[in-house]
């Protein structure tokens, strides 16, 4: 169990990364997401800086792997150099996970993940639903009905 929580918080945190990367609006998203799942875990002062400080740990030594990633790009190199740095940045993240995993409770991780997973899982049925009403052309339209408001009332 212990396993999995840490393959998905490694997975979350690389897209957490990444969005906060990409944008300024996302940032302020990100952050304003963080404090407010903060709230919701009811992690403690010592508990938010701790966090805060891996956070800003594991960005920056991310960001900076990524640029010497970057900066070894050898066009006439019989070995690939970035190689060796997606392994770097791949270690990096699994030992960062790992800090944060340590620090957090289930139940507290469990409130930073909660949307992004109920967003995803809506995702997944919306085409599943869609799917499901454009392979059955023998649905009458009653069933079609009760099969969209189904969907709406899962969402």
């Amino acid at each position: 169990m212990k396993k999995n929580v840490f393959h998905i918080l490694a997975l979350l945190l690389f897209v957490n990364g990444m969005q906060s990367q990409n944008s300024i609006e996302v940032q302020k998203t990100t952050k304003e997401r963080f404090y407010e799942n903060v709230k919701k875990a009811g992690l403690t002062e010592s508990k938010i800086e701790e966090l805060l400080k891996i956070i800003e740990e594991r960005n920056r030594i991310l960001k900076d792997l990524d640029a010497k990633k970057k900066q070894a790009d050898a066009p006439y190199s019989i070995q690939d150099p970035g190689t060796l740095y997606n392994f770097k940045i791949n270690n990096a993240r699994t030992f960062y996970a790992r800090k944060i995993n340590s620090l957090l409770t289930y139940k507290e991780y469990a409130e930073f993940i909660v949307e992004d997973y109920r967003s995803e899982a809506h995702e997944n049925a919306k085409i599943e639903y869609e799917q499901l009403i454009n392979s059955n052309t023998a649905l009458t339209e009653k069933q079609k009905r009760s099969y969209t408001l189904l969907s709406i009332i899962i969402t």
